[in-house]
């Protein structure tokens, strides 16, 4: 970082209120270009909503760490080809995009990063007590899929009011989290002005300080699984080390689980794995008629508690930890393949009934 005085907290000050300044100014202009959110079958919300917390997010993100950072090769990368993600998403915020075209152009930005900087996910770690994983340059492979997967995950998991920003925040505590055992914190200052900038749209959105809320679209909560990806994928592999390749699955545990629960129910049913439908978390929370405010909480509760779990579990082995979060991924997809029970046990745990 420069050596400007309080550099870092301006640096977050600069975040928070730029992305206030870019709800205030696009609110209008989305309205009148028709970036907006229509209620339908599959989205309850009332009104247009307009789609530009992602561009909040995306600017109030970019002037602070180029004005205040020196971003090493790494960093200018993921940020360069995390622009074509977030504006492929603005084009299918207005026009809608179809799922080929959005995955080519998901697939080049991550194959472009790979061969600018080399970074690739290559161990896996200490899965099964018998050493390492090492990939080799089937990697190379294993982490476009797996970008794609994240991506998509926190896409399709932005569906209820606070929901995207909440499991982003998560996942960022978890990245430090994870990394205070092993007595190096990377990328926080980063991190940090990434979270300054989604703060003031996680705020609109629940409806605080105004009533005018905004959503952030298909643009925003593509970008932030990109950032996310990356992020995880530099602290996680040689020579940087930082958290074990396993923890990063408690990180981000919610949006994972939740979507290949998903799709692997789209696939018993032999529909395709991008097809819309309301069988997410959230969804079967509102099926259960428990409020979305509620809900929230209680996903967020879930999220944190496992994180916990997750870094109690990494105390001790690496295989100790994979086992465990297998067994949170089997309960949970049982839960998703009986929801009739899981709406049964909200309905008593929130004392709400139809």
């Amino acid at each position: 970082m420069n050596d400007i005085p309080y550099g870092f907290t301006l640096a977050c000050l600069m975040a928070l209120v730029i992305s206030v300044l870019v709800i205030i100014i696009c609110r209008p202009l989305a309205v009148k270009f028709n970036l907006v959110d229509e209620p339908n079958s599959r989205k309850l919300h009332n009104g247009s909503i307009p789609l530009i917390g992602g561009v909040s997010v995306f600017i109030g993100t970019i002037v602070p760490l180029v004005l205040f950072f020196d971003l090493s090769e790494k960093v200018f990368y993921l940020f360069a080809t995390g622009s074509f993600v977030f504006f492929m998403g603005m084009v299918d915020d207005h026009t809608g995009l179809g799922v080929r075209l959005r995955l080519f152009v998901q697939v080049m930005a991550s194959v472009i990063m790979i061969k600018s900087t080399g970074l690739y996910v290559e161990n896996l770690g200490d899965l099964f007590g018998w050493g390492d994983i090492h990939l080799g340059q089937w990697g190379m492979v294993f982490t476009v899929i797996a970008i794609i997967g994240l991506v998509n995950a926190y896409n399709m998991i932005d569906g209820m009011d606070g929901l995207l920003a909440t499991m982003v925040f998560v996942a960022l505590a978890g990245a430090v989290l994870f990394q205070i055992s092993s007595g190096q914190i990377l990328l926080a200052e980063q991190m940090a002005v990434l979270g300054a900038a989604i703060l003031p749209y996680l705020c609109v959105n629940l409806g605080f300080f105004t009533k005018r809320k905004v959503f952030i679209g298909d643009a925003g909560s593509m970008l932030l699984g990109y950032i996310l990806a990356w992020f995880f994928i530099y602290l996680s592999q040689s020579p940087i080390e930082a958290i074990k390749p396993v923890s990063v699955l408690w990180c981000l545990a919610v949006p994972v689980v939740d979507t290949v629960v998903v799709m692997g129910r789209r696939i018993l049913k032999k529909k395709s794995i991008f097809a819309a439908d309301r069988a997410h978390l959230h969804h079967l929370f509102q099926l259960a008629k428990v409020s979305d405010r509620k809900a929230l909480l209680i996903i967020d509760a879930l999220a944190v508690s496992l994180l916990l779990i997750g870094f109690v579990m990494s105390l001790f082995s690496e295989l100790y930890s994979f086992v465990a979060f297998l067994i949170v991924f089997c309960v949970y997809a049982y839960g998703a393949l009986h929801p009739w029970r899981l709406h049964k046990l909200l309905r008593q745990f929130v004392g709400e009934r139809d």
